[in-house]
């Protein structure tokens, strides 16, 4: 298994077994990832190829300006009062 994850036989002699344990558990988390985008990508394509009127690219992924959360502005008085209440979290003291 572990020249099956791509493992040298050098970093496996130097690997204890929870470490193998644990790189096999990733790969194995990356191999589920790809699959699955795989059975998208092949649902899509099959959906696509169905569809009358094709969607715009930043309808489908979205577009890279609008995926950023928006700032929100703060007045000097709410910066204020969220560093007193990070303040009192954190077990200052208040002056």
């Amino acid at each position: 298994m572990a020249f099956r994850i791509g493992l040298k036989l050098h970093e496996y002699n130097e690997m204890t077994p929870h470490e193998l344990n644990m790189m096999i558990h990733e790969w194995s988390a990356g191999q589920r990832r790809e699959e699955r985008l795989l059975h998208e990508s092949a649902y899509l394509g099959a959906y696509y190829h169905r569809v009358k009127k094709f969607p715009t690219h930043d309808k489908v992924f979205g577009d890279a300006k609008t995926d950023q959360p928006k700032k929100k502005n703060q007045t000097a008085a709410e910066m204020f009062a969220e560093v007193i209440k990070l303040n009192a979290a954190l077990g200052g003291k208040q002056e």
